[in-house]
């Protein structure tokens, strides 16, 4: 008896990585949804705060900035160590 030369299979479960792949999408669409959300929320506050106390407001303004600009890790050190 021969044996025919393996061939490579087909994949047995095509469905399984197309759900894996919508439900990546539908997350992603969720996490989109939730960040807008949130980013309008704090709009909203910043617009409601500037009418209650404009002082307050612009410092929570400033430190967001900086927080949004230079992020929460300190920034790297030179190679020159300066």
């Amino acid at each position: 008896m021969t044996q025919e030369p393996s061939r490579p299979r087909p994949p047995l479960r095509i469905g399984s990585k197309v759900a894996e792949l919508v439900g990546e999408a539908v997350v992603e669409g969720v996490f989109a949804v939730l960040a807008c959300s949130v980013a309008g929320v704090v709009i909203a506050g910043f617009i409601w705060g500037s009418n209650r106390h404009p002082v307050a407001t612009v410092t929570a303004r400033a430190a967001m900035v900086s927080l949004l600009g230079y992020g929460v890790e300190p920034p790297a050190k030179s190679a020159t160590g300066a």
